[in-house]
């Protein structure tokens, strides 16, 4: 897991022989599940090429989210903190996808580079204050980046339960400034910015009445 590796393919005819092979790299990251690609296509190009297009495997892929864009602002103590950052999505939101969709990605935005450690996180069944059971922990420091969205596709798809709410997180340690962005709110209620911050869960606007922000948190089903 985590090996990158080189695949080439090759088309090999009669006359005049091995086409040119097309290498690309890859890296290796397990996962439970491999399901075909949908709606694979073939058009044969000057008489001897042939070009292949597909959809992404599993059917179609949505976005959920609370927030409006990275606003150019961060939040943090200045100083090292550990801290939680989570938009929760209820059976309301997720209504639609109960019965055979799965939260395959979780996207952030961060706003600065101060930090040790980024994980993403996902939790189910959860409630108000509560974040549930934490069912997928990642590490991924080495990939997280600032001023833009990091995207992160699951090593394992979660599988949305009917009735259960789930809430994506990511887990930063920072090491001075706000490395956490938010859009320009308001904050969706009890849903777009919870922060487990000093043992216990809040969300940012009682924390600070001033803080009316959602996380920059992308979830794809």
């Amino acid at each position: 897991s985590g090996t990158t590796y080189t695949a080439g393919v090759s088309a090999v005819y009669d006359d005049p022989g091995e086409s040119e092979t097309i290498e690309v790299p890859f890296t290796y990251s397990p996962v439970n599940t491999f399901l075909p690609p949908n709606n694979v296509e073939a058009e044969v190009v000057d008489y001897n090429s042939v070009h292949l297009t597909w959809e992404l495997p599993g059917g179609a892929s949505e976005e959920i989210l609370y927030h409006s864009g990275y606003d150019n602002n961060g939040i943090g103590t200045g100083a090292a903190v550990d801290f939680i950052c989570a938009a929760r999505f209820t059976a309301d939101e997720l209504a639609d996808y109960y019965g055979g969709w799965s939260i395959t990605g979780v996207n952030v935005f961060l706003h600065s580079a101060d930090f040790s450690y980024v994980g993403i996180q996902v939790y189910e069944g959860g409630s108000v204050g509560n974040p549930g059971t934490l069912v997928y922990d990642q590490d991924i420091t080495a990939s997280a980046v600032a001023g833009a969205f990091t995207n992160h596709l699951l090593t394992t798809p979660v599988p949305l339960v009917a009735g259960n709410e789930y809430w994506l997180a990511y887990d930063i340690s920072a090491t001075g400034d706000h490395p956490a962005a938010v859009d320009a709110g308001p904050m969706v209620a009890n849903k777009g910015a919870w922060m487990y911050f000093s043992g216990s869960w809040s969300t940012l606007i009682q924390l600070g009445a001033t803080l009316n922000y959602n996380w920059v948190i992308t979830g794809v089903v």
